[in-house]
């Protein structure tokens, strides 16, 4: 029978599985990486996609507000993330 210190294990290892499906899919369902930031264009490591949640958030709005055609970049705000 396995004891709480087994128990907490697998709801651990459960835990981190569920984590990088949802990871995963969450990064299947957006843009695809590029290397640099979708916003501001600061140059990034792959996977990741902005260089921060303000980059981010402003992608997602302009990607709102100009549904269904293509977002504007945003050049006024690539000299602040520039590394």
């Amino acid at each position: 029978m396995p004891d709480d210190a087994d128990l907490s294990d697998e709801r651990i290892a459960l835990d981190v599985r569920m984590g990088l499906a949802a990871a995963a899919a969450a990064l299947a369902a957006g843009p695809r990486p590029r290397g640099a930031c979708l916003w501001c264009g600061a140059r990034l490591a792959l996977p990741q996609r902005w260089c921060d949640a303000e980059c981010r958030d402003e992608w997602q709005r302009d990607r709102q507000r100009s549904q269904p055609s293509e977002p504007t970049h945003g050049a006024a705000h690539a000299g602040a993330h520039r590394r």
